[in-house]
């Protein structure tokens, strides 16, 4: 918490506009894009198949 407390002060006192912008294109590519992930998602069958594999995955690892 102290960290991003930090920043927002950083942030605050920034004058600096290329910064600024790559902070802004930072963001702009963490940014989760629901509806769009939601129609490129898994469908039923491909999501019951992964699972399946991870859980396959995880009981080899033991």
């Amino acid at each position: 918490m102290a960290k991003k407390k930090e920043l927002i002060e950083w942030l605050m006192g920034l004058e600096n506009d290329v910064i600024l912008d790559k902070i802004d294109e930072l963001k702009k590519q963490n940014t989760y894009d629901f509806g769009n992930n939601f129609q490129t998602g898994l469908k039923l069958e491909e999501f019951r198949s992964e699972i399946k594999k991870r859980i396959q995955n995880y009981s080899s690892n033991k």
